[in-house]
C-alpha cells in the first residue's frame, strides 16, 4: 500500500505533462519532460497497519501482524591488540510461521546480523 500511495502521488505529478504531451508519448519523453519542468518525481508513501493496538495496563491487544522469532551464534576470532576480527562461522535460526514474503525474510535475517555484528564490536 505504501508503494501504491507514492506511485499515486508521483502519477498526480506527471499528469499535467500527459495532458500536454498525450497519451501516446513514450514514459522516458514524459519523465524527461517532468525532470526538465523541475517537477518533483519522488515520493514517500506511507502504509499504517490497521487494527493493531495494545493496552499496557490489561496486557491485551494485537501489537503486530507479523511476527518472527530467531536466535543466533557467532564464532569470532579477534586480536585483541589491534582490534582486527574475522568472522569464521555464524548460525542463525529464524522462524516466520506462516512466510508472507520470503525476500523480505532473509532481508530481515541479514539486517539483524550485521547490525548486532557491527553493535558488538564497534
Amino acid at each position: 500500500m505504501a508503494v501504491r500511495d507514492a506511485c499515486v502521488q508521483i502519477k498526480e505529478r506527471l499528469a499535467p505533462i500527459y495532458a500536454l504531451m498525450g497519451k501516446d508519448t513514450p514514459f522516458p519523453k514524459i519523465v524527461q519532460a517532468a525532470y526538465f519542468d523541475r517537477i518533483d518525481l519522488s515520493a514517500h508513501g506511507y502504509y499504517a497497519t490497521p487494527n493493531i493496538g495494545f493496552d499496557f495496563q490489561l496486557g491485551k491487544g494485537r501489537p503486530f501482524h507479523y511476527f518472527a522469532y530467531g536466535g543466533g551464534c557467532s564464532e569470532i576470532e579477534m586480536d585483541v591488540l589491534t582490534g582486527d576480527f574475522v568472522v569464521k562461522r555464524t548460525d542463525i535460526v529464524f522462524d516466520v510461521g506462516r512466510s508472507l514474503n520470503g525476500a523480505i525474510d532473509i532481508g530481515q535475517v541479514i539486517f539483524i546480523f550485521i547490525s548486532f555484528i557491527s553493535f558488538d564490536l564497534f
